[in-house]
């Protein structure tokens, strides 16, 4: 029995080896700018509150607004952060090794192709998970595994399907209108009147949306619009306007504005932009 239990031990360490910690941190009140080529190791930098600008190479500059989580990784020029204005509450991760190439040759880092940055639709999860990741140094062996757990968790939040975090299955309410709103973006939706219908004050909506959500109920259905749109914009050749439409946006000028705000570009170069928001 103890021969099997020092087998398994070994096992156990040996499955989660192959990644070499470069560095990590919590930065609450950062300002930072970066600007930089990454020489050989992979990041992935998450804003829990605030917004930052980020672009690749000589692409346009694009505002991101928490919670957003972005990779840099060898290979582009990447730039982000502030270079004038409010901070924003920051957290990073940085490493390589075997198992960080694996993780990419099976689609859990990114390539140049895909999109770099992801909202993040379940923001209490996805930052619990990260302070494990961080954490503070780890020297024993076992702690030292669990980190890379950790780490793995964090990939998969981000390559799953979007799911509604936990607490809305307590509330089903509350679950059947983000739902509805993630479907059908481009509906006439009036908040206001979908709270009372539900049976909430105004107030207590408000709260306990952006608790689950991490935005505001109208801020999230404007970042639902624009991210069917730019989805349309990638996958196939929709006029302009019946994209707008079908966003709930007809006129196509406030939809530009829209678009140009939320993404940094207006919709026609994005389209241009292959692979890249």
């Amino acid at each position: 029995m103890e021969v099997s239990i020092i087998l398994l031990y070994v096992f156990i360490m040996g499955f989660f080896a192959g990644i070499e910690w470069i560095n990590g941190a919590h930065m609450p009140r950062c300002t930072a700018w970066v600007d930089k080529v990454f020489p050989d190791y992979y990041c992935l930098n998450y804003a829990h509150r605030g917004q930052l600008k980020w672009r690749t190479g000589q692409n346009r500059f694009i505002a991101l607004r928490a919670p957003v989580a972005w990779w840099t990784f060898p290979g582009p020029h990447f730039q982000y952060g502030i270079q004038e204005g409010p901070s924003w509450d920051h957290y990073f991760i940085c490493f390589r090794g075997p198992r960080a190439d694996d993780y990419r040759r099976e689609g859990l880092l990114p390539v140049a192709s895909r999109r770099l940055w992801a909202p993040i639709y379940d923001p209490v999860r996805f930052v619990r998970t990260f302070q494990a990741v961080i954490g503070p140094p780890v020297e024993a062996s076992s702690a030292a595994q669990r980190r890379v757990h950790n780490l793995e968790d964090l990939l998969l939040q981000l390559a799953e399907p979007v799911t509604l975090p936990p607490e809305f299955t307590r509330d089903r309410r509350l679950q059947g209108l983000v739902h509805d709103i993630r479907q059908k973006p481009g509906e006439s939706w009036e908040l206001t009147a979908e709270a009372q219908r539900l049976g909430y004050s105004t107030p207590h909506f408000h709260r306990l949306f952006r608790k689950n959500t991490g935005l505001p109920p109208h801020r999230f259905l404007l970042q639902t619009r624009m991210e069917e749109a730019a989805r349309l914009l990638h996958s196939g050749n929709l006029p302009l306007k019946a994209i707008a439409a079908a966003v709930g946006c007809p006129d196509i000028y406030y939809f530009s504005r829209l678009f140009r705000r939320h993404f940094g570009m207006p919709p026609g170069r994005y389209r241009r932009e292959a692979g890249l928001p």
